[in-house]
């Protein structure tokens, strides 16, 4: 997705990490908060999550 490791410069470094932002994932076992990474440039969304659908909806798929 960056093209390199924390900290780590090469010339295949597409974007730099810009801290996290909090997620609120909605569960049928209740509320979970994680953070998701953010990026300089474009957009970052985990794969297991769907945007604006419920997490436990989204991995009976797994």
């Amino acid at each position: 997705m960056i093209g390199a490791e924390r900290y780590e410069r090469t010339e295949d470094r597409v974007t730099e990490r810009n801290g996290t932002r909090p997620k609120l994932l909605v569960t049928k076992a209740g509320d979970i908060e994680v953070r998701i990474l953010k990026l300089r440039k474009g957009s970052y969304f985990p794969s297991i999550l769907e945007p604006r659908r419920r997490i436990d909806q989204g991995c009976t798929r797994w």
